[in-house]
């Protein structure tokens, strides 16, 4: 967000209202990651979600780099990506923005479970 900022938004092509929204949407859904009450019999899978949004951000990342090269086939392959405008915006919230938010829920939920076991 910083870079966004600093850059006059022309960092990735996006406005200031854009990557305020996005800021929000990751910050309040890493903080339902590290504060949220889970169900013992429930397992969320948090590394599993981390590995998955990984996946799903880079066959994004190829879908904009194909875009991107449809519409300028001259472009490098990041410059193709950054080309597409809002969708490396989108590629950027699943991959890396979901994947801190499941690697807190992952983090927080081993230290809850060294703390679980101390207490026995």
């Amino acid at each position: 967000l910083v870079l966004i900022v600093a850059s006059g938004g022309s960092l990735l092509h996006v406005d200031y209202v854009f990557a305020l929204v996005v800021y929000a949407v990751l910050a309040l859904s890493g903080y339902y990651a590290w504060v949220q009450i889970e169900n013992p019999n429930e397992d969320p899978k948090w590394l599993l979600q981390a590995l998955g949004s990984i996946a799903l951000g880079a066959v994004l990342f190829v879908v904009c780099v194909l875009y991107g090269l449809h519409e300028d086939p001259s472009l490098s392959l990041f410059a193709a990506a950054n080309s597409t405008g809002i969708m490396i915006g989108a590629t950027e919230m699943v991959c890396p923005g979901y994947t801190c938010i499941a690697l807190a829920g992952w983090v927080r939920r081993v230290v809850i479970g060294r703390g679980s076991k101390r207490k026995n």
